[in-house]
């Protein structure tokens, strides 16, 4: 498998997009258009901290949505020990009052009733980040999807070889294969997430096929899961198959 470049796109155009409180202007370059930092609530300022979401504040013209823009506010937690996290969490805060915002990655030229996924980054409450590195959504708009909610259970089983070892199949090692970004710098090494050993030749392409074919069509290629009745839980490692539980 050859992995994707982990180095920021050169865009080489720009596309307008209507949103509820205004028109948001994007880049776009080899059939993506994205665009960051789009408010989806209004900055949670003053005593807004402690109450619930209100509209964000209309605009007029077209607002830049060209770039990243700001992160929670979060301590620095790149970190678990020494295990690199970084590329996962993002790697600082990046401050600013609005960040209560969506990232959209979304084929161009856009084209009607296009699936659409949404992913909510992890962080246990206390960290995380959408701009993070891994969860760069270019991969899953050339593959003509914008979401998936998934209601299909797997395993995943795959270790890594990180810590020599110790690390095995932990919570969270799927993502960059599930994203098809194992490239990305922080990911690899004696301690980092996927460790400094071969990767399996096409895991990231398989996870990458079954996310999207899941948000087009309802069928990442297994069975779902169906309490007291059909229990069926894919398994993936380098080896995929079935099990019943």
């Amino acid at each position: 498998m050859r992995p994707r470049s982990s180095a920021p796109p050169r865009w080489c155009g720009r596309r307008g997009l209507p949103a509820t409180a205004g028109t948001v202007l994007g880049r776009q370059d080899a059939g993506v258009s994205v665009f960051w930092d789009i408010p989806y609530a209004a900055a949670p300022v003053g005593p807004g901290r402690f109450a619930a979401p209100a509209a964000p504040l209309p605009w007029t013209g077209a607002r830049d949505a060209g770039a990243p823009g700001p992160t929670a506010p979060a301590a620095l937690r790149a970190g678990f020990g020494p295990l690199d996290l970084s590329a996962l969490l993002g790697s600082r805060w990046v401050t600013g009052q609005d960040y209560l915002s969506v990232n959209v990655w979304t084929p161009s030229p856009y084209r009607d009733r296009l699936p659409v996924m949404v992913y909510v980054h992890g962080g246990g409450f206390l960290n995380g980040s959408g701009r993070a590195a891994l969860y760069d959504g270019t991969g899953f708009a050339r593959g003509g999807v914008v979401l998936v909610t998934l209601n299909y259970a797997y395993l995943f089983r795959w270790r890594s070889t990180a810590f020599g070892g110790s690390l095995g199949a932990c919570h969270c090692a799927e993502l960059p294969f599930v994203f098809d970004r194992t490239g990305v710098p922080g990911l690899r090494g004696p301690q980092a997430l996927l460790g400094d050993g071969d990767l399996p030749s096409d895991l990231a392409s398989h996870m990458y096929r079954a996310w999207t074919g899941f948000a087009a069509t309802g069928d990442p290629g297994w069975a779902p899961y169906r309490p007291g009745e059909d229990r069926t839980v894919q398994v993936i490692d380098e080896r995929w198959r079935p099990a019943h539980v």
